[in-house]
């Protein structure tokens, strides 16, 4: 079987914002489709497992709708996913990167570990879109990409975002921040007294940097349903 992605409207079959019913049809096409994740308060993705070995996965929003699609490498050359002539799966990163900006718009994520095309973002991260909604007082569920979060968050759980008590934040709080140009869902690691600016890090040790409070959208309340500790009065109530 062959895949041919259509970045960013659709990958193969599955198509950007398609309802979660239509999508998990066609799943069946492929293989049984399987539930990959199920939490209180949270929407399962669906994954198929093929004999080759290449997992395709469909995540959703919070309308049910396509959010993401997710390859995994096959073990052999039955299938492959195959997108202007690349294969996807064992062209190098580097050369992947360059042959879909000549079509499309790649976003460069977690200082270069990921790259994420984004359907109607027009231009603009999927973050970046995010912190505007939360700086304007709405609650946000999504998936964010990426390992620097790991183990508080893994690659596309679905977390829950708020707007933010600025005045209430600790060190530990995982807040949504705008950090020298780029937007990261990270960790509170220092406050620096007086001025209330902002020390964003991933948890891994890597400083992203210092920002002002004024850049901190939101604050995260939940990851696949389970509530962050310690948000007592930290959620800015409109």
């Amino acid at each position: 079987m062959i895949i041919t992605p259509r970045p960013p409207e659709a990958a193969g079959p599955l198509h950007s914002g398609a309802p979660g019913d239509d999508a998990v049809e066609v799943l069946r096409q492929p293989g049984e489709p399987v539930v990959l994740c199920r939490a209180a308060g949270s929407r399962p993705g669906w994954g198929v497992h093929r004999a080759s070995g290449l997992f395709i996965g469909v995540y959703f929003d919070a309308q049910d709708r396509v959010d993401a699609v997710e390859f995994g490498r096959p073990h052999d050359t039955d299938d492959a996913v195959v997108h202007n002539a690349l294969n996807v799966i064992t062209t190098p990163a580097a050369d992947l990167v360059t042959q879909l900006r000549r079509h499309t718009t790649v976003h460069e994520e977690e200082n270069g570990h990921t790259f994420a095309i984004w359907a109607h973002a027009g231009g603009v991260g999927m973050l970046d879109m995010i912190a505007n909604r939360v700086a304007g007082g709405a609650t946000v569920e999504f998936r964010p990409t990426g390992t620097s979060m790991v183990p508080l968050i893994r690659s596309r759980q679905l977390v829950t975002v708020a707007p933010v008590e600025l005045a209430r934040l600790e060190v530990g709080d995982i807040v949504l921040a705008r950090v020298a140009g780029a937007t990261y869902l990270h960790l509170v690691s220092a406050i620096e007294a007086g001025t209330g600016r902002v020390q964003i890090s991933n948890n891994h040790g890597r400083v992203n940097g210092w920002t002002s409070g004024q850049r901190v959208y939101g604050i995260c309340t939940a990851v696949d349903g389970v509530a962050r500790p310690r948000l007592a009065g930290k959620v800015r109530l409109l």
